[in-house]
């Protein structure tokens, strides 16, 4: 495997390699603008999925019906095994939205309280304002503030790692790239330090890519990916996983930031609300996020779609049921497939996959 691979794969030793060099600055959302913790001299990351079979920490502060994901993000913050400086979180779900409280004393903590609603001149001031009560909190906990110098840099060399990830699901589309390499350079790009993702990113991919032809052509939609194996117990079942709306992946990677702004805080914060392609945890005007979906869907020759959410509380399930009947609209008919501690799909709900590809093929 290539070091994309390895990272995608072993997360944690990444960032422990990365801990060797100073403090980490752990992101619990794609919401979270690393480039922000880079100019504080943070070894930054976005926390991938970690499923566990415990987590013991977490359980002691949280609610047993808090998502796998927020309760091991905490658990493994909370291990103390790696050097971590600050945590920072966005509002969105309320398991995300309450955590400073809840972590309040066990970690250092900066919450970005972003807007609910993100249309409209109150949710960009609302924003602005947020960014920099986080920027306040965080060099508070930090005792400096952030090198403007490093987060000019830093934001450029950001938005390289994110336009790489696009570019990557847009090569799956296009049938020049396999699904598995795609995610397994989302969740590199997470990880890795950007100039690192850059360099492993540039190199070929080992291997050829993989035909959609003959196999059904699927959307993933969803919260977050929980591995590189969840992609491949898709495909096994014959799928072709050629478009992408997931956190881990397109909607994670879809900020972008105006390099020409006279005030780049003001353009970063700008970024989080009219400047990213959102998920549910964030309310547009009417059926805007469901439309937009159901036309990608429509232009990439979907004939199914796989809906990945988190067991017990995920924002998803809200839209799930109008999802769900806009798909059937269209004439694409889906699965809703729930994970939980697993790192791949269970026997049973690749079953249920492959149940789907029959019934269309």
């Amino acid at each position: 495997m290539d070091s994309l691979a390895i990272a995608a794969r072993d997360p944690v030793a990444a960032l422990a390699e990365r801990g060797r060099r100073g403090p980490l600055g752990i992101a619990f959302s794609s919401s979270v603008p690393l480039e922000v913790l880079d100019a504080f001299g943070l070894e930054a990351a976005w926390l991938p999925v970690l499923p566990a079979d415990s987590t013991p920490r977490a359980d002691g502060l949280m609610q047993s019906f808090t998502c796998t994901y927020t309760r091991a993000a905490a658990d493994f913050a909370l291990a103390a095994s790696l050097p971590v400086g600050l945590v920072a979180h966005a509002s969105g779900c309320d398991a995300q939205t309450a955590l400073q409280g809840i972590l309040l004393g066990s970690l250092p903590m900066a919450s970005l309280k972003l807007p609910i609603a993100v249309a409209g001149p109150s949710a960009t001031r609302q924003a602005r304002g947020a960014l920099r009560e986080m920027i306040a909190a965080a060099a508070a906990l930090l005792g400096r503030d952030p090198d403007t110098a490093v987060l000019s840099e830093a934001c450029a060399l950001r938005g390289k790692v994110r336009a790489r990830v696009t570019e990557a699901f847009g090569e799956v589309a296009a049938g020049r790239m396999p699904a598995v390499r795609a995610y397994e350079t989302a969740l590199a790009a997470q990880v890795l330090a950007p100039a690192a993702f850059l360099d492993a990113a540039a190199a070929p991919a080992p291997g050829p890519a993989t035909s959609p032809e003959g196999r059904v052509r699927v959307l993933l939609s969803g919260a977050h990916v929980p591995s590189v194996r969840a992609i491949e117990g898709i495909e096994s079942a014959g799928a072709a996983v050629v478009l992408d709306d997931t956190e881990t992946g397109t909607r994670g990677a879809s900020r972008r930031v105006r390099a020409d702004a006279p005030d780049i805080l003001d353009a970063i914060a700008d970024s989080l609300v009219d400047g990213m392609v959102h998920g549910p945890v964030r309310v547009l005007p009417g059926r805007g996020r469901i439309d937009r979906l159901i036309e990608n869907a429509s232009d990439a020759g979907v004939g199914a779609a796989v809906l990945l959410h988190h067991r017990c509380c995920d924002p998803h399930a809200f839209e799930a049921p109008a999802l769900t009947d806009a798909l059937r609209e269209a004439e694409i008919p889906s699965v809703l497939i729930e994970i939980d501690r697993d790192s791949s799909l269970s026997a049973r709900d690749l079953a249920r996959v492959q149940a789907l590809v029959e019934s269309i093929a």
